[in-house]
């Protein structure tokens, strides 16, 4: 991360405290969306692809309606895949 970058701090922070918890709620993944909008750093990007494998596995759940999460979990495994 960038020495004095909050933005890019906040991305990981915030990561870390989901995968603690297991769960992702609409308004942290709201605010993971206003922070990425603004840049994130290697290290959030890695943070937040850990985030997006913990969710495809289950191993932590959304708050989002399950025609959403089917979607995600399609485009994820494609994104694996393609990786």
């Amino acid at each position: 991360m960038i020495p004095g970058d909050t933005q890019m701090s906040a991305i990981y922070v915030l990561v870390c405290k989901v995968l603690a918890a297991g769960y992702l709620s609409l308004e942290t993944e709201n605010q993971l969306r206003k922070l990425l909008r603004k840049g994130c750093s290697g290290d959030d990007m890695d943070a937040l692809l850990m985030l997006k494998q913990a969710v495809v596995f289950g191993h932590v759940k959304r708050q989002t309606p399950q025609s959403v999460i089917a979607e995600d979990v399609r485009q994820s495994a494609h994104d694996l895949q393609v990786a």
